[in-house]
């Protein structure tokens, strides 16, 4: 008799484990669905043909640029956040250029932090920096948050070489298999760590 209250009590537990995790994927699968809804997803398909470097702010850039310089010949190059305001920007002439850091939207609030002001100062160059020293074609990806600040868009879209993308930092949840395709239709973006 114990053993086939052992043996219901382990179907009934597992059923019970199955359905909750059925109903928590569906319920985080319906959020997602509702913020996919929400952010009107307008982002190209970018079919990238040629390699990408992706090129990020700091020492080892200028390192590497300085030693290997044909690395980055005919190549597509994408830099993020503040690279516009460096040396470098107008000789690699970026194909694509990512601002993810809500600073460029949403400023520092606070002047106690340390620094704060003159962050705020560099980020605050940064829309500026884009119009003004941009003569090619670039597609410029940011999160639709970046629509709550409507000055930031406006003073892009001063330099018609900028191609305003706004990408979809819905973070998916839900069932496993269904994952792949939301990316691949660029509706979600993976959990970052």
């Amino acid at each position: 008799m114990k053993k086939i209250l052992i043996l219901i009590y382990g179907y009934v537990y597992n059923t019970a484990v199955s359905f909750n995790n059925f109903m928590t994927n569906l319920l985080n699968f319906i959020d997602t669905l509702v913020a996919v809804r929400k952010s009107k997803n307008n982002i190209p398909f970018f079919d990238l043909a040629n390699e990408l470097n992706i090129v990020v702010n700091g020492p080892s850039f200028a390192d590497e640029f300085a030693n290997n310089p044909e690395k980055f010949a005919d190549k597509d190059i994408l830099c993020v956040n503040t690279f516009v305001n460096s040396e470098y920007y107008e000789i690699l002439k970026p194909k694509y250029y990512a601002i993810a850091d809500s600073k460029l939207w949403n400023p520092i609030k606070s002047t106690e932090k340390i620094g704060a002001t003159y962050e705020q100062n560099l980020w605050n160059e940064i829309p500026h920096s884009l119009v003004k020293k941009t003569k090619w074609k670039q597609f410029v990806f940011l999160p639709h948050s970046a629509k709550s600040n409507p000055n930031l868009i406006k003073i892009l879209e001063e330099n018609s070489n900028l191609e305003l993308v706004f990408v979809n930092m819905s973070i998916y949840k839900g069932f496993e298999r269904l994952k792949y395709s939301f990316y691949d239709k660029q509706f979600c973006v993976p959990l970052i760590c």
